[in-house]
């Protein structure tokens, strides 16, 4: 069945507006001077659209750093917390996984909110052999508030999603309920329930 049966038709929280950068300000702009200074003028940077929030920081290699790839790409990470906008500890990045491709270790995070997962939220360190990092890249949603309290069951929610979505046979379906933060907007969340 469709990955996201219940991306739903049916909103379970509220909405929340979090206050938008046009582009990054002057603080973040010191921090990615800062990390030029440190890690060298190669690197590039795409902000992510409103937020000031890096999309993408390639093309260059920082120091080598040791351990893990899970540990290096943690040391990358909170080393410039700041400028990637991520909380302190990386409190709410979980490690999904590590991928090798052509001796390069790729290193993915997923974002949470209360021990919700946040849809999209994701943000991958990718690793050469010597323990530089030469990229990193992902979505990182800041400034999330909101509600983790359903207005409905997961049970309500399946079966309003089966009605919205006319299946012929709604009984014969195996579904499951998991509430999510769903990003509307770089600003803008609400909770819904998916399979």
């Amino acid at each position: 069945m469709k990955t996201y049966l219940l991306i739903l038709s049916i909103v379970l929280g509220l909405a929340f507006s979090a206050h938008a950068q046009e582009r990054p300000n002057e603080a973040k702009q010191a921090q990615w001077e800062q990390f030029k200074a440190n890690e060298g003028e190669n690197w590039n940077i795409r902000w992510k659209g409103e937020t000031g929030v890096p999309r993408v920081v390639s093309n260059g290699l920082t120091k080598a750093y040791t351990g893990s790839a899970e540990s290096i790409a943690q040391q990358f990470l909170n080393e410039y917390r700041q400028l990637f906008s991520l909380k302190n500890e990386l409190a709410d990045l979980n490690y999904v996984k590590t991928q090798t491709n052509q001796g390069v270790r790729h290193v993915t995070f997923s974002q949470h909110y209360k021990d919700l997962p946040v849809e999209g939220g994701e943000y991958k360190v990718h690793i050469r052999e010597d323990g530089r990092v030469d990229m990193a890249n992902g979505h990182y949603y800041q400034g999330i508030q909101l509600s983790i309290s359903p207005s409905i069951s997961g049970e309500q929610a399946i079966n309003l999603a089966k009605i919205d979505l006319k299946l012929e046979n709604p009984t014969e379906e195996n579904s499951s309920a998991e509430l999510i933060v769903y990003p509307l907007t770089d600003s803008t969340f609400i909770l819904l329930t998916q399979r």
